[in-house]
């Protein structure tokens, strides 16, 4: 690639990433990775989770679980709510 300014990745792009299921980070089943190029450069950026089926299904599950219990109960304006960061989470009139 030919020589550019530098690019300075944040920090919360690099690294290894994984998959969020049910609240929490985790890798895939199968272990295996993606690497993710900088499409300017060719450079790493990181590397994420290459969720399967097997993912896929977990998150599915997890997924229902939770709208079949209180989930489903709630106004859309109180799961936005539930999942915003923390400074965020006072609905707005």
């Amino acid at each position: 690639m030919s020589a550019g300014p530098a690019l300075v990745v944040p920090q919360f792009v690099a690294g290894a990433k994984k998959n969020l299921i049910g609240g929490e980070w985790a890798d895939a089943a199968s272990g295996r990775r993606i690497e993710v190029l900088n499409p300017a450069t060719g450079d790493s950026l990181c590397s994420i989770a290459q969720g399967d089926a097997e993912d896929v299904d977990r998150a599915v599950a997890v997924a229902r679980r939770a709208f079949e219990g209180e989930w489903r109960r709630w106004t859309p304006r109180w799961r936005l709510v539930s999942v915003s960061p923390r400074d965020q989470r006072q609905p707005q009139p």
